[in-house]
């Protein structure tokens, strides 16, 4: 199994409000990740969430993304939601959004990139895949 502290996660976070160094902390203890593979980016506003993560999925080669941002409603949530999961079937790529400082998330899609590179594994060889490498190679 794909121990956590291998796993790359990315991180977006709506506003300047939270400090960087608290959420790795909390990653770290949560679910066992490495601080030097969290990467924190901070967008404008709730508005811009969906683009930081699109911009990990294309610009990085992290193994999911983590967005932690204040929820200005429930019609706003649903809308977000949507296009989180359509970016996670869209590059093959756990995404989660979490509450105060994300661990829960973190812990979430640490599991869930677990369960893909367990999968992967199984695969036949000439079905498999890297798990990370280039993503632009893997959009449906």
């Amino acid at each position: 199994m794909l121990a956590a502290s291998e796993i790359r996660i990315g991180v977006v976070i709506a506003g300047d409000s939270i400090l960087d160094d608290v959420v790795v902390n909390h990653f770290v203890k949560a679910a066992g990740l490495n601080p030097s593979n969290i990467s924190i980016k901070h967008v404008p506003n709730d508005t811009q969430v969906v683009m930081g993560v699109l911009f990990f999925a294309e610009y990085t080669d992290v193994d999911g993304v983590v967005v932690i941002a204040n929820h200005a409603g429930p019609d706003w949530l649903l809308c977000m939601q949507k296009s989180l999961y359509d970016l996670q079937i869209q590059w093959n790529m756990p995404i989660e959004i979490g509450g105060g400082y994300g661990a829960a998330a973190a812990e979430s899609v640490v599991r869930m990139v677990q369960l893909q590179y367990d999968m992967a594994g199984e695969l036949p060889v000439e079905r498999n895949t890297p798990l990370s490498g280039n993503r632009k190679d893997s959009v449906n």
